[in-house]
């Protein structure tokens, strides 16, 4: 179940670099709805007090998903290492949609609570489908024992 996970991360971070790519070469802002780490663009924006997009944290969340993925596949104890760090990488887009609702400005205004459908779709299928599977995953490993068995009595 492992090498299913790592995959997953890894289309999931290798669906990011095409958006990013689409994005650069020409794509409209609107690719941004797509990305899992819509709320890494939000922190960025902000902070920058201009958009960029894709911008440097973008990016660092595709290579670090990725690298996990190829991690996970490989050893099944990496998942850990994936639940420590996707929560990391989901709360800004969290953030973002609390902040959304909160605020629910009209389109004409902002982002909109109408326009979080597809965001929030793109955060089940890349964020909570895979860290559900990782739950489920370590919960498997808690149970192995630390060392294989010597063979000897």
């Amino acid at each position: 179940m492992h090498r299913f996970l790592g995959a997953y991360l890894v289309v999931v971070a290798s669906i990011q670099v095409v958006l990013y790519v689409a994005s650069l070469s020409g794509g409209s802002l609107s690719l941004v709805y797509y990305d899992p780490r819509i709320g890494l663009f939000f922190l960025e924006t902000m902070a920058r007090q201009h958009e960029v997009y894709p911008g440097g944290l973008s990016w660092l969340s595709a290579i670090v998903l990725a690298v996990l993925g190829v991690q996970v596949r490989r050893n099944p104890a990496r998942v850990r290492r994936y639940l420590l760090l996707e929560p990391a990488m989901a709360l800004p887009t969290l953030l973002m949609v609390v902040m959304v609702t909160a605020a629910n400005l009209s389109p004409a205004h902002g982002f909109s609570v109408g326009e979080l459908v597809m965001p929030l779709a793109v955060l089940a299928v890349a964020t909570i489908v895979p860290y559900g599977l990782a739950w489920k995953i370590r919960s498997t490993l808690a149970n192995l024992p630390l060392q294989p068995p010597s063979g000897t009595t």
